[in-house]
């Protein structure tokens, strides 16, 4: 975390970050009234409460955009990672944000050593930090000692607060140009979308923050999301059922629309299964729409993987709660007419088969919902659906 007071026009306010784009540039626009509500401008550093190792922003202008994902970057560190970090820095002297944004993508060239009385121990920590792994067993435990004796010997690295820094050959990787941010799911984000504006392209999270889009258009140089190509670039396989629908509807509605979807999804934990089979119930594609019956998942019944309408009579005997019972006793079974219950409840609650399953109203009364949803062109009925 990274504790600050910002100011703005004889305003000031203390923020933590990370955090969201939208937060922040509702604190820029109602709590600091600043004239800018671009987050990726300048804005006055007044103090830094945490982490002191960062006080040399203090007094100065920086760009609140890349501070914030230098904190989400941090955010993810071990203490001990924390403390290579900071040791990085106070050897290198690095001082603006690109630098510092950079330094969190190549700490494998530092090796932080904090007890030099065992060589072995130096020759494992550094080659682990190098390269990733150590055997688990003591195979090359004398390669190990002997790196750390030279270590020792040679004098490497640079005496830090926090211990010995020990620098390798590898160069420095400059993940990050000054202009768009490399992809980093910070949230464990469900859609990430490429967004290009004449040269530049940048990968966003677009579910978890609402504010996202307009802050990468901002770093971009555009003006509007219209303005930007989007494509779908990453996504959580918890989406895939849905993912022919996103995809149509970002081609359609362009990435806003895209955006306020997946967000729904994520703000609902909406099943992405059973949102699909509802919509193809209700031959729904709009966003508009799709939002609706998300809103509306509990008025209507998913029964996945039925195949006819035993499957549905069996279904509403097993798992069917909503206040009905339908109760038969394992020795009745043989004794019931699954197939003509099921025809009869598909029938009462107006079920329909799709693709993987069926789906009907939970109740006889939760046929209002359709009432909800736009016409989404001039040959349907309201939703795409009659029952008449």
């Amino acid at each position: 975390m990274i504790k600050l007071r910002i100011g703005a026009d004889q305003n000031s306010v203390t923020i933590e970050l990370p955090a969201a784009d939208e937060y922040l540039r509702s604190v820029l626009l109602h709590e600091l009234h600043a004239a800018s509500t671009y987050i990726n401008r300048p804005t006055f550093v007044e103090e830094v409460d945490f982490p002191t190792q960062l006080n040399f922003i203090a007094g100065k202008q920086v760009n609140l955009d890349e501070l914030n994902y230098l904190a989400k970057r941090l955010d993810s560190f071990t203490d001990d990672e924390m403390s290579q970090y900071f040791a990085a820095v106070q050897r290198e002297g690095f001082r603006n944000m690109k630098s510092l944004i950079n330094l969190t993508f190549n700490l494998d060239r530092y090796t932080l050593i904090t007890d030099v009385s065992s060589p072995l121990a130096i020759g494992k920590k550094y080659t682990l930090n190098t390269e990733g792994a150590i055997p688990t067993d003591h195979s090359r435990d004398a390669e190990f000692d002997s790196l750390g004796r030279d270590i020792i010997a040679g004098r490497k690295g640079d005496l830090t607060e926090y211990g010995l820094l020990i620098v390798s050959d590898k160069p420095m990787e400059q993940y990050y140009d000054g202009k768009t941010f490399p992809l980093y799911d910070y949230y464990g984000s469900l859609l990430f979308v490429g967004i290009k504006y004449d040269e530049r392209e940048e990968g966003v999270s677009i579910a978890e923050d609402p504010g996202s889009i307009i802050t990468a258009i901002n770093r971009l140089g555009a003006e509007k999301p219209s303005d930007c190509k989007a494509y779908i670039l990453e996504y959580s396989p918890k989406l895939e059922p849905m993912m022919d629908r996103l995809r149509e509807v970002l081609e359609k509605e362009g990435l806003m629309a895209l955006s306020r979807v997946a967000r729904k999804m994520y703000e609902g934990n909406i099943d992405a299964a059973e949102l699909n089979a509802v919509a193809d119930f209700a031959k729904v594609h709009s966003s508009a729409n799709l939002i609706t019956l998300a809103d509306h998942l509990n008025k209507f019944e998913y029964m996945k993987d039925v195949l006819d309408e035993e499957d549905v009579g069996r279904y509403f005997v097993d798992e069917y709660d909503n206040g009905h019972t339908y109760q038969v006793s394992i020795e009745m079974e043989d004794y019931v007419d699954f197939r003509t219950f099921g025809t009869d409840m598909m029938e009462k609650y107006h079920g329909k088969f799709i693709e993987g399953g069926a789906v009907c109203f939970s109740n006889e009364y939760d046929m209002d919902i359709l009432d909800e949803l736009e016409p989404e062109n001039e040959n349907q009925s309201m939703g795409g659906m009659s029952f008449d």
